[in-house]
């Protein structure tokens, strides 16, 4: 298993230190730790692009938090945003649609990848 397989797991099963941890636990929405785990998510769709098969954790993950975008950071994290939620929400969908369709949903992976980091540019520490 590749070392980026074990870390989206890890992000995944909300092990110590990771973005969902801190969601979970302490209501705090961490945004250095959700750059973390949206970059962990894109290398493994790069990684899974051309499989035929994906292993049910990842997909059950990917679809958990593009769940867990559009349910939770409302409740949460009104402070945040609408701009920079809307934005959150829009990535963790493009993520799990790239994921099972194997098509990046932009021109390249190094697109793809700019855009996401714009979110940077969105959000206001609270």
């Amino acid at each position: 298993m590749s070392n980026k397989l074990n870390a989206i797991r890890k992000e995944f099963n909300a092990n110590e230190g990771t973005f969902l941890l801190i969601l979970i636990e302490n209501n705090i929405w961490n945004h250095t730790k959700l750059m973390k785990l949206l970059e962990i998510m894109h290398e493994t769709c790069k990684q899974l692009e051309s499989e035929t098969k994906i292993d049910k954790d990842i997909a059950d993950g990917f679809w958990y938090f593009r769940d867990v975008a559009s349910l939770t950071t409302p409740i949460v994290c009104e402070e945040l945003g609408k701009e920079y939620l809307s934005s959150v929400q829009e990535t963790f969908m493009f993520l799990t649609d790239w994921l099972f369709s194997g098509d990046c949903p932009f021109d390249s992976h190094q697109t793809f990848w700019e855009d996401i980091c714009q979110l940077n540019l969105l959000y206001k520490d609270v």
